[in-house]
């Protein structure tokens, strides 16, 4: 089960953006599955060319590995797809 506050930020960056940014970062974040934290983070994030989206990105991957660490990318992902 994914915390009502990391379904928030999902909810808030796919109203604000467009599916054509949405579903590239949700396939970013899932090819990550298998990396650790930071390279995960780093990745995600090289991949994101927009400063604003960047930021709100950083967020929801911080926000994820604070609050559920145990529950994988993989899910984040899935989410944030459905999501949009």
């Amino acid at each position: 089960m994914i915390p009502d506050a990391i379904l928030s930020r999902i909810s808030d960056l796919v109203r604000e953006r467009p599916t054509e940014v949405i579903k590239p970062l949700a396939r970013a974040i899932e090819s990550t599955a298998v990396m650790d934290w930071q390279q995960a983070r780093n990745t995600v994030l090289h991949l994101v060319p927009q400063p604003d989206v960047r930021i709100e990105v950083g967020a929801l991957l911080d926000a994820w590995q604070a609050i559920v660490p145990h529950i994988s990318r993989q899910t984040l992902a899935w989410a944030l797809a459905g999501a949009s």
